[in-house]
């Protein structure tokens, strides 16, 4: 019973948090590509979408605030990645809901590292 309370307690706590409430605090992780911004994302979108089954869908979308900006989240927004240009590089900031597994993180921190 205690499990089941702490379960509730977690996936309430992970559904309040909205993309730009992520935007808010340090990215999780940073890391520069020579490649565009076109191919880090699609293929940030690709090995994200692996995992769909457990974790829920994933989606792409433009960010006009950001250079030749693209968005890559989860459909429950509790971890996204900003990919943009900075000085002709593909930059991507990577943030997450600070109550997911660890696994689930690295798992996400893999297909980006992938993609670099």
């Amino acid at each position: 019973m205690k499990m089941l309370i702490g379960f509730i307690l977690v996936l309430s706590l992970t559904a309040c948090v909205s993309l730009q409430d992520l935007r808010n605090g340090k990215p999780d992780l940073t890391v520069s590509s020579d490649k565009p911004v076109n191919i880090v994302s699609n293929c940030i979108l690709t090995n994200w979408q692996k995992s769909a089954f457990r974790y829920g869908n994933v989606f792409i979308q433009d960010n006009i605030n950001l250079a030749d900006g693209k968005t890559v989240y989860s459909e429950s927004q509790s971890e996204m990645s900003d990919v943009y240009t900075v000085n002709g590089h593909a930059k991507v900031d990577f943030y997450h809901q600070k109550a997911l597994f660890f696994y689930r993180v690295n798992e996400r921190i893999t297909s980006i590292k992938e993609c670099i």
